[in-house]
């Protein structure tokens, strides 16, 4: 059996990863300062503390990346005033707690870190989501089923468990609204590092959460890959049946949903060699294996037909192609 570098979870790896996402991070805001200079005379000391501890390795929470991207977008926009707020944020932010947490929203309206994680996601779900505050009894019980499921996964898959922890700062719960006609399930965003964002609904189901983790990880791990190149080379506004979505999609999404689906197929296979599982957990991991495979199967020939991979999206996909080749 071959699987190919790349493709099954490496904590070591991940860890080097997310070290190079805070680095880049450190260098772009330099990069920032340097030509922003004369008028930052009173934030540059906290920023180049901040930029030196990313520069050495100190991890810093998803709020950082994202108030980095509003103060570059302002900055495009020779917006100084509306940037000099987002500066004083960034020298004024703590560096990340040495384990996993999980923090929920708080109403909006009440916190600035919650307004922003919100503008970040909305617009990437569908229409009939909406993105809520869970309330306490809500996030103690989230608290319960995320800890059970990281827990089978540390017993059953801990290169997985080590890829989460490594790749994952912060766990955010989140509820939907009466009146949604979609279910918010997951989400990361690339401008959000470090963000592990999952439905808090109460549920018993250690599989399901613990494939809904191991998916949306496998999109933090792709995000990180596209430092110095993107995955392929197709542009945004080319559209394509996706395996997962009743809409056309840009390639870019295709190939996530696809590799992701791989991701996914190769967690269920672990859990069920565990011998971790009950035996209804085995069924429902059964059940979610083969949608995997299938939809695995559907994306990638349209990442066949029409994809113009880089060469780190080619190394990736094969080695999802690998797996799926000796176990689909």
């Amino acid at each position: 059996m071959t699987i190919h570098h790349g493709f099954a979870p490496d904590a070591e790896r991940t860890v080097a990863l997310d070290r190079r996402m805070h680095a880049e991070l450190g260098a772009s805001l330099r990069h920032v300062l340097a030509r922003i200079d004369a008028a930052i005379s009173h934030e540059r000391p906290a920023l180049q503390a901040l930029i030196e501890d990313l520069d050495n390795g100190v991890r810093y929470p998803p709020i950082a990346f994202g108030a980095y991207y509003e103060l570059v977008l302002r900055l495009l926009d020779d917006d100084l005033e509306g940037a000099r707020p987002l500066l004083a944020d960034l020298g004024r932010f703590n560096p990340s707690p040495a384990d996993q947490r999980v923090v929920p929203l708080k109403p909006p309206a009440d916190c600035a870190r919650s307004r922003l994680y919100r503008e970040k996601l909305l617009p990437d779900t569908d229409g009939g989501v909406s993105i809520q505050a869970p309330d306490p009894a809500t996030v103690r019980r989230f608290e319960e089923d995320y800890t059970a499921a990281l827990q089978l996964l540390e017993a059953a898959v801990p290169e997985l468990a080590g890829e989460i922890r490594a790749l994952v700062h912060e766990v955010i719960p989140v509820v939907g609204a009466p009146d949604d006609t979609s279910v918010f399930e997951g989400a990361s965003h690339y401008q959000l590092w470090g963000a592990l964002f999952l439905n808090a609904a109460p549920t018993d189901n250690r599989v399901k959460l613990a494939e809904m983790v191991a998916h949306e990880t496998a999109h933090g791990f792709l995000f990180g890959c596209c430092v110095d190149e993107p995955l392929l080379y197709n542009d945004d506004d080319e559209l394509y049946p996706s395996p997962l979505r009743s809409d056309p999609r840009p390639m870019d999404g295709i190939y996530h949903a696809t590799f992701v689906s791989a991701r996914m197929h190769w967690t269920m296979s672990r859990l069920l060699d565990s011998g971790e599982l009950t035996a209804e957990e085995v069924d429902a991991a059964r059940a979610a294996r083969d949608a995997d495979a299938r939809n695995f199967a559907d994306g990638d020939a349209v990442i066949h037909a029409h994809a113009r991979l880089s060469h780190v999206g080619g190394e990736l996909i094969a080695g999802a192609r690998a797996w799926m080749a000796d176990h689909a």
